[in-house]
């Protein structure tokens, strides 16, 4: 799944890592694939199940760390928010509110893969991009995917 994507994007891409249910959301900052595909690697093996959910949370992080990243690359070139779930929002967490935000107002791709949850997921709303994979194989053709997908935008020079 996830070491199958981290190996297939592009050295200068950026890539970081957080997960939902953790007290320390980051766990790889965004940082060139090149210089962290170790890390990110060792940090995806250490990813444990611990059912919590704090969607809203992950994605108020998320935004803070692309909005930042857009600044330092002066909004140029494709920010997504990867979400690879396999359960729905805590209660509270719902995060419709920062999908409706980022959506409106930023040029942030926001790539979903429900992990055999079905289309009824919250995360799969319009103008947003929502894969289910049912399987561990559709898990990682989906998480291709996005790096097939990043690459065919034009590279902003």
């Amino acid at each position: 799944g996830l070491s199958e994507f981290v190996q297939v994007v592009k050295d200068e891409d950026n890539i970081g890592l957080g997960e939902f249910n953790s007290g320390n959301w980051v766990h790889v900052e965004l940082a060139p694939a090149a210089d962290t595909r170790d890390v990110f690697n060792q940090k995806v093996n250490e990813l444990t199940h611990r059912g919590s959910t704090s969607m809203a949370n992950a994605f108020a992080k998320g935004f803070a760390v692309l909005t930042k990243q857009a600044k330092r690359q002066l909004g140029l070139g494709e920010y997504y928010l990867v979400v690879v779930t396999d359960g729905a929002p805590n209660a509270g967490q719902d995060p419709s509110g920062w999908v409706e935000e980022i959506k409106a107002k930023t040029p942030i791709i926001i790539y979903t893969i429900g992990f055999c949850l079905g289309k009824g997921h919250v995360l799969n709303q319009d103008g947003t991009i929502y894969v289910e994979a049912n399987s561990p194989a559709e898990l990682s053709k989906a998480l291709a995917d996005i790096a097939v997908e990043s690459e065919d935008y034009e590279e902003v020079k």
